[in-house]
């Protein structure tokens, strides 16, 4: 917990390239599509955005005033844009250069994303529990559902198929799938697997 991004390599563990720069923990760190740049959000309140061969920061911007930053995600074949997530309940698309692109609103403080493989949904995880299908062209709330009965930790998106996967303090990792009953792709899902882990005596 010493506020920096580091790059390790995968067989040797060794640190291959350190990010130096922000001043509180940084919760997360992707690259970008074309894999130039490193990108980064911190409880600071800011994403940087970093030159992923010299290391130096080319771009520095603050989402949302006195908020943490607690996910960034790259938009599918957009190397210009994040999806970021403050402790707020507003998703916004942004440019790497701080400039807001779009903003999708839900009722509750945020704490993960995902999107469908083909970007036409974009799914925002409340800290109640709720989880928030967007739109991804026009922003318009296309479902809503309750995921857990305590608190949900993350969402992540299958990369072909329309399966969703959450998990949570409550022990469980659930499996949600396109609903059967609707002609829709996306927004309307159905849960299909309950995975519950064992505490080991």
């Amino acid at each position: 917990f010493d506020n920096t991004v580091r790059i390790h390599g995968l067989k040797s563990g060794r640190t291959l390239k350190e990010f130096r720069g922000h001043t509180s923990y940084a919760n997360q760190a992707i690259y970008s599509n074309d894999f130039a740049q490193v990108i980064s959000c911190s409880s600071d309140g800011t994403v940087r955005v970093w030159d992923a061969k010299t290391t130096e920061c080319l771009k520095v911007f603050r989402p949302e005033k006195e908020t943490s930053v607690l996910k960034v995600r790259r938009v599918p074949k957009n190397v210009e844009r994040v999806m970021v997530v403050t402790r707020s309940p507003t998703l916004r698309t942004m440019a790497t250069t701080g400039a807001l692109a779009a903003q999708y609103d839900s009722k509750s403080d945020l704490v993960d994303i995902a999107y469908s493989p083909r970007y036409k949904f974009i799914y925002a995880l409340g800290d109640d529990q709720v989880l928030y299908c967007f739109n991804a062209q026009d922003g318009s709330i296309e479902d809503v559902m309750r995921l857990h009965a305590k608190e949900v930790l993350g969402v992540v998106h299958h990369p072909h198929k329309n399966i969703l996967a959450s998990f949570s303090t409550d022990r469980t990792m659930k499996i949600w799938r396109s609903s059967a009953k609707t002609k829709k792709v996306g927004p309307k899902m159905v849960q299909d697997k309950v995975k519950k882990s064992v505490k080991k005596k």
